[in-house]
C-alpha cells in the first residue's frame, strides 16, 4: 500500500503494558533490560502534571482523561520488520513480577504522527537558537538561527524536560571544533543542537534503528549530515576515539553502568552532560560519577527530573 506521493507506508506494532503508578519504575527498568529506551507514558497523575510551567511533554495524548486514578501505562513501537521475539518473554516477566499486561495493537507511522503534531509547536532555546517542526512556518528573531526537527517514530522533540536540560547545558558548553558523542540520541536533536553551536563533528549512537534513521532525517533537515555520523549499536561499545563534550539523555541506572567506560572516550577536562534521571536516583548517578574520577560542577531539576554537569578531572 502507498500513500498519494508513492512512499511506503509503515506499518507499527504499538505495545501497551496496563499496570499501576507504583510499578511504573519497575516497568521502565524492565523495558530498558530489554533494550526499549523509548516509549509514551500515561497516568492520572501525569496530568496533574500538565499544570506546571515547566516544559514537560514531548506530546499529550487526549486518552489520558480515560485512565482512572493508579492507573499507569507504556506504550512503545516496533516496525513491521523489527525483532519481536522478546516480546513472549517480555510478556511471561511482566505476568511472573505482577507488573501488568501486554497488549498489541497496529497504527500507521501518519496516523501516529496526526496524533501528536498538533501539539508541537516552535521553542525558542534561547536568543539565539529557536527549535522549529519540519511542519511549521517560523519567522525567526533577528540573529536567530532555526534548527528544523521532525522525530517521526524517535523520542526528542525538545519538550521534555530531560531533553530541555541538556540542549541548554549543550549550548552553554560545546565550543567552536568540539567533537561531541550524544549516546542514545534519539531524534539527534542533541548532535545537532552541539552542530548549531559550532562542533566539528558529533556522533551519534542508539541502539533502536527508528531513531537512527529520525537522527538521519534531521540532520539532513537541516544540512548538516557531513558532520553528524550515526551507530546502531549500544552505549559506547561502537565509539572509537575521545571527545570534548558527552552527553546522554537515558535512564538513571543505564548511566551508571556506562560512567566507567567514559574515561575512555572523554578527554582529561572534558564534559559529561547527563540526565533522565529522577530526583531519587541523582545521589546514585553522582556517587558513581565521582568514583570514576569526575567533579559534579552543576545539577538542574525540573519538575521530577535532574540533569548533571560532570567534569573529568583525574585520569
Amino acid at each position: 500500500m502507498t500513500d498519494q506521493e508513492g512512499r511506503d507506508k509503515v506499518i507499527y506494532e504499538a505495545l501497551t503494558i496496563k499496570s499501576k503508578d507504583k510499578k511504573a519504575w519497575e516497568v521502565q527498568a524492565l523495558l530498558s533490560a530489554y533494550g526499549i529506551d523509548q516509549f509514551e507514558e500515561s497516568s492520572r497523575q501525569l496530568i496533574q502534571e500538565l499544570n506546571r510551567p515547566d516544559l514537560a511533554w514531548d506530546y499529550v495524548d487526549p486518552d489520558l482523561i480515560d485512565l482512572e486514578e493508579g492507573d499507569y501505562q507504556v506504550t512503545f513501537y516496533l516496525a513491521e520488520d523489527q525483532d519481536k521475539s522478546f516480546l513472549e518473554d517480555l510478556k511471561r516477566d511482566l505476568e511472573d513480577r505482577g507488573l501488568g499486561e501486554l497488549l498489541v495493537d497496529q497504527v500507521q507511522e501518519e496516523d501516529w504522527a496526526n496524533n501528536w503534531k498538533k501539539y508541537y509547536k516552535p521553542i525558542d532555546l534561547n536568543e539565539s537558537l529557536a527549535l522549529v517542526p519540519s511542519w511549521e512556518d517560523y519567522e525567526p528573531k533577528e540573529g536567530q538561527e532555526v534548527l528544523y526537527i521532525d522525530p517521526g517514530m524517535a523520542f526528542g522533540s525538545g519538550t521534555h524536560e530531560t531533553t530541555y536540560m541538556c540542549m541548554e547545558e549543550v549550548y552553554d558548553l560545546v565550543q567552536e571544533g568540539d567533537r561531541v558523542i550524544d549516546i542514545g540520541c534519539g531524534s539527534g536533536i542533541l548532535s545537532l543542537v552541539a552542530l548549531k553551536k559550532g562542533a566539528q563533528e558529533a556522533l551519534g549512537v542508539d541502539i533502536d534503528p527508528v531513531c537512527i534513521t529520525a537522527s538521519r532525517n534531521n540532520s539532513r533537515l537541516n544540512g548538516l549530515e557531513d558532520r553528524f555520523k550515526l551507530f546502531e549499536g549500544n552505549l559506547l561499545d561502537v565509539v572509537e576515539g575521545e571527545a570534548q563534550v558527552i552527553v546522554s539523555n537515558i535512564v538513571a541506572e543505564i548511566i551508571v553502568t556506562m560512567i566507567g567506560d567514559l574515561r575512555d572516550h572523554l578527554k582529561l577536562g572534558g564534559y559529561f552532560i547527563t540526565s533522565g534521571i529522577i530526583l531519587d536516583k541523582k545521589d546514585l548517578v553522582v556517587s558513581e560519577l565521582e568514583n570514576q574520577g569526575f567533579e559534579v560542577l552543576r545539577e538542574r531539576t525540573k519538575g521530577e527530573w535532574v540533569a548533571l554537569v560532570a567534569k573529568r578531572t583525574r585520569p
